[in-house]
This record gives structure tokens, C-alpha cells and sequence, in this order.
């Protein structure tokens, strides 16, 4: 997966096919294991690193690609808003705010 540029774009492309290759592949008939195997390896490098970061509640089965899965699309759909949210902030009535703040807090 890729995870640079649109990350939102690159992983609903990347789901979607990783639930085609689940189809065809019959995924579904292995065992919970082999599954998240698959899904880590499917992934690549740059997913793999970032599953390793996600934490998980007392409820929650790490185990379950599923629950991985979710965890990354939280992941990638959250990077977006923290975008977004940065250029809002940027951008407030045509002042550089972050600039701003980031120049007094260098000066601190």
C-alpha cells in the first residue's frame, strides 16, 4: 500500500482489491491465523511498520485481520483530517499561525 499522497484514495484502492484477493483466493477458508499472515504480507513494508505501532484494547483480538484492518483505516482516514485540520489552521484569516508559532516558540 501506498502510503504517501492521497492516503485515503491509495487505501480504499488498496482495500478494495485486498477483498478482491480475498475472494478469489478463498482466504475464507483458512485459518484466522494464515489470514492475518496474508493481509501483514499483503500490506507491504510501509503497512507492516505502521501495524506494529497500533495499540489495542483489552476487548480487541490483535489477531483478527479484520480489527488490523480497521485499525489501518482509522489510521489513513485520520491522517487525512489531521491534513485538513493543518491547512484550516494555517490558513485562519490569511495568517501564517503556524509559522507564527512556530518562530516564537524557536525564540523561547
Amino acid at each position: 500500500m501506498e502510503t504517501t499522497g492521497e492516503i485515503a484514495e491509495n487505501w480504499k484502492l488498496w482495500k478494495e482489491k485486498y477483498n478482491n484477493y480475498f475472494v478469489i483466493s478463498r482466504l475464507d477458508r483458512e485459518s484466522h491465523e494464515y489470514q492475518l499472515v496474508m493481509f501483514k504480507h499483503a500490506i507491504g513494508d510501509n503497512g507492516l511498520k505502521l501495524i506494529k505501532t497500533f495499540s489495542y484494547s483489552k476487548g480487541e483480538n490483535a489477531n483478527d485481520w479484520h480489527i488490523v484492518m480497521g485499525r489501518m483505516e482509522k489510521h489513513c482516514i485520520r491522517k487525512v483530517i489531521e491534513i485538513f485540520n493543518l491547512k484550516d489552521i494555517v490558513s485562519i484569516k490569511g495568517t501564517n499561525f503556524l509559522q507564527k508559532r512556530l518562530t516564537i516558540s524557536s525564540l523561547s
